[in-house]
């Protein structure tokens, strides 16, 4: 059930219980203690650890929050069937469940916690159907941005190419570079800063260098340097998105798998 009607109130006053210790757990507790807003936490470990039940820590809450994988989420709910008279939200960005609302935090979590004023301007995407954000977290201020459930599938392949591709790529720069050069990743921190800046400013004239210039020559050198590199075929890839056949130029030669485009 995804409406909640339910008025009780608990011994430590606690409207919410969440349910999970990963890190966007951690967060999201973090976020509601800077809040001072008072709150019950339970994990599989605790059962097991401390033999407190997730029914006595459910018992007088009106909304529970499940933070745990995404493959698990409707059958922890269809398992613990007792939660049905409650307000149940996921944290999921990718599936859309009758069982429960979802609010997805457009935003990276890592071990660091974040200030109250960094938590409170994190974009939360939401279901398009049932209550609002502000309806569910009554106590949050964040934007948010209600979509069509059948589109939160790609929505969130989006995110996971912004964020964790983007990952990758510094995080085999990083190594590429201490291993093969002996510099240290905060050298390129500057180098990384520009680029978001210059991203967040003018995305459309954020490319830089021989992919701004068109400049195939040195395309051309890349790839034969990257050859036997795992990171030909990113290059590769990221080469067909932003040009074109006939946008080679300079009898420059550039390769493609088997094919090879070349402007004669």
């Amino acid at each position: 059930m995804r409406y909640s009607n339910s008025n009780n109130n608990s011994s430590n006053n606690s409207k919410y219980l969440i349910i999970g210790n990963g890190k966007l757990a951690k967060h999201i507790v973090h976020y509601f203690q800077l809040l001072d807003v008072p709150i019950r936490t339970w994990s599989r470990g605790e059962e097991g650890r401390e033999k407190i039940s997730l029914i006595d820590k459910a018992r007088g809450v009106e909304t529970v929050l499940i933070l745990i994988n995404d493959s698990e989420i409707e059958s922890f709910i269809k398992k613990n069937s007792f939660l049905v008279d409650k307000t149940l939200i996921h944290f999921s960005g990718a599936i859309f469940t009758d069982l429960a609302y979802g609010a997805h935090p457009l935003m990276t979590f890592g071990e660091v916690l974040y200030t109250l004023d960094f938590y409170q301007k994190i974009p939360f995407v939401t279901d398009f159907k049932g209550l609002t954000f502000q309806e569910l977290f009554p106590e949050f201020s964040n934007p948010s941005y209600p979509i069509d459930p059948a589109q939160k599938a790609y929505y969130h392949a989006l995110c996971g190419i912004a964020g964790n591709f983007t990952s990758i790529l510094w995080q085999k720069c990083f190594s590429e570079f201490k291993t093969k050069f002996s510099i240290e990743r905060e050298t390129l921190f500057p180098y990384m800063e520009a680029i978001f800046k210059n991203l967040m400013m003018n995305p459309e004239k954020a490319l830089t260098g021989p992919f701004e210039r068109k400049d195939f020559s040195t395309i051309s050198k890349h790839l034969q340097a990257l050859k036997n590199n795992d990171f030909l075929d990113i290059y590769k890839a990221f080469l067909k998105m932003t040009f074109k056949e006939n946008e080679f130029i300079d009898n420059a030669e550039v390769k493609f798998g088997d094919e090879k485009y070349e402007n004669s």
